[in-house]
């Protein structure tokens, strides 16, 4: 364990970077802010909501694109405390339902957690028979043991769900890469020639990749599923659930209890899903992802211009920390070629926490008092808790953070942009020297044995190129509807 001497500069990042508002205009910015909005919707079309029920996605979940990406050093890992802090910092933040990253001032899933458990109000429950109280506790103590996070049962099922995911992605990508082809062989209605002959053969190769990928899902999909793990772990907590919800003032306090031991313990850690030493590796759950200028995606399951998203907080993924730079306005004007090309590999990250109850917002016997928040906890769903008023005090939680590695855009640069590039991420005495495009970041890395900045960004006339990896967003969900202020 060492001090990562980068630390809070990273956690500088943290505070402001995700969240600065455009604060100039450049040349092609509606163009860009068009081609912002399609990469948004294919990206989205992958990661938001179940794979396999669609309506999900426009009710519970949603993608949030951070502005620009906050790349991690090569031997990012969270057995280094600091690495750990700054992952932590991240996902406790409670952010605004926008397809942009923007955290509320002030607001953490932790703080809005423990006051809600400080102040709850127990309702009052029915008695119950010795004999009933037993087997529930029975009950209770095996569906806790199946749901522990390092148990056998949970960490068979937290598998077989991350392969189920990876092939769900795999599948969606290669069916958007058959609907491009074949929306483009039938633009050229009926002509033939080379260009025919191109995408005739571009739409046979992604239906075959596409028909392999939908095997790949139903094997996932029967793996997770018939090996029992899938049903033992979900009825246990479902069994957790429903006993809790007959509970009544000592389970809460037995909460707070947990929260704080927590604290005193380790923190309010989160565990993340795969692990951040295994980020590096080869096989830890990365799939590939590609775009191309004036790519079109139905996007209309997404249904975020109905919740007036785009009036409030917009696609403007080309946001820029603090001031543009010459070389930030340079970079995000590139969604305006049309040569372009961006392909990276992606991998959807799981956030667990063993200090927050899930079941606390799903129990129904307990109501806060009315000057705890201004309104509800949650309405339930991203919709209402976009547009209600009074806002709700926790209208979302982050659930998955989302990352990007080999970052590959493919365009022309001419010899003045590649020198204007360079000579912005060699800057003496610029520590993380950095060119944001969209959700990415073009940077230097941080190599904490070396303690030195290490730029991973190279360019030259047909692209540039970052493998390192770097966190592009998150995915975020609905907390279920929790009680209203009301009790006086």
């Amino acid at each position: 364990m060492f001090r990562n001497p980068y630390a809070p500069v990273l956690a500088l990042i943290l505070a402001s970077g995700f969240q600065q508002p455009l604060k100039a205009q450049m040349p092609n910015a509606p163009e860009i802010e068009a081609q912002a909005k399609a990469l948004y919707a294919k990206l989205s079309t992958i990661l938001a909501g179940d794979p396999e029920d669609k309506t999900f996605q426009s009710k519970s979940s949603m993608l949030v694109l951070a502005n620009p990406g906050l790349p991690l050093s090569d031997n990012f890992n969270t057995d280094i405390l600091d690495d750990q802090i700054i992952l932590d910092s991240l996902a406790d933040q409670v952010l605004q339902v926008s397809p942009r990253w923007t955290a509320i001032p002030g607001a953490t899933l932790s703080g809005t957690y423990s006051k809600l458990l400080e102040y709850r109000q127990a309702k009052d429950l029915p008695p119950v028979d010795p004999a009933t109280k037993k087997r529930m506790d029975d009950r209770l103590a095996e569906a806790q043991d199946i749901t522990k996070y390092d148990g056998p049962y949970m960490q068979a099922y937290l598998k077989f769900r991350g392969d189920y995911l990876a092939a769900c992605a795999v599948r969606d990508d290669a069916e958007l890469a058959k609907l491009k082809a074949r929306n483009e062989l039938a633009a050229l209605k009926g002509a033939t020639g080379p260009e025919s002959t191109r995408l005739t053969a571009e739409l046979n190769k992604a239906s075959t990749q596409y028909n392999r990928a939908l095997e790949d899902v139903k094997l996932a999909k029967n793996l997770w599923i018939n090996n029992g793990f899938k049903a033992k772990v979900e009825g246990a907590t479902a069994t957790i659930q429903s006993i809790n919800s007959g509970n009544g003032d000592s389970w809460w306090a037995g909460l707070l209890d947990r929260l704080e031991a927590s604290r005193r313990g380790d923190g309010l850690k989160a565990i993340y899903v795969p692990s951040a030493g295994s980020w590096q590796g080869k096989n830890a759950g990365w799939t590939k992802f590609s775009f191309k200028y004036g790519e079109q995606v139905d996007d209309q399951k997404l249904n975020t211009e109905s919740w007036n998203v785009a009036g409030k907080a917009g696609y403007k993924a080309v946001s820029l920390e603090g001031k543009f730079s010459k070389a930030d306005m340079t970079a995000a004007s590139l969604l305006a070629h049309k040569d372009l090309e961006i392909s990276f590999e992606l991998m959807r990250v799981l956030v667990l926490r063993k200090w927050y109850e899930g079941d606390v917002l799903r129990n129904s016997f307990w109501t806060l008092p009315a000057n705890i928040f201004t309104g509800p906890v949650s309405y339930g769903d991203l919709k209402r808790n976009l547009e209600s008023n009074p806002a709700p005090a926790l209208p979302t939680i982050i659930s998955e953070l989302v990352l990007c590695r080999n970052l590959l855009i493919k365009t022309h640069l001419d010899r003045t942009t590649i020198d204007e590039f360079q000579s912005t991420m060699n800057a003496d005495g610029k520590i993380g020297a950095k060119i944001s495009m969209a959700m990415v970041t073009l940077s230097g890395g941080y190599d904490s044995k070396d303690k030195g900045k290490k730029t991973v960004a190279t360019f030259s006339e047909s692209g540039i190129s970052c493998p390192g990896v770097q966190i592009i967003g998150a995915m975020v969900v609905a907390p279920p509807k929790s009680p209203a202020a009301s009790v006086k």
